[in-house]
């Protein structure tokens, strides 16, 4: 039997919304937002997970390895 697995997502449609509360879209579209894991330059195209990290906000890139850090972070929400 497979195991079962809860995802957290927000819908794409609140996620600019939500990322513009957080002073973050301003960030990406001024180019000055990096993954917090790998560097990357994060874009509208390739976000892959928006976590807390001890009461941190941070962004990271849809790249396997950076998302593979997710299950030691807790999700916001």
């Amino acid at each position: 039997m497979a195991k079962k697995l809860e995802v957290p997502a927000i819908q794409e449609d609140k996620l600019k919304d939500i990322l513009t509360y957080y002073g973050i879209s301003e960030k990406i579209e001024n180019k000055e937002l990096f993954c917090s894991n790998c560097s990357m330059l994060i874009t509208w195209d390739n976000i892959g997970a928006i976590m807390v990290d001890n009461s941190e906000l941070r962004i990271l890139c849809d790249c396997k390895e950076c998302l593979e850090t997710t299950h030691k972070l807790k999700p916001i929400g």
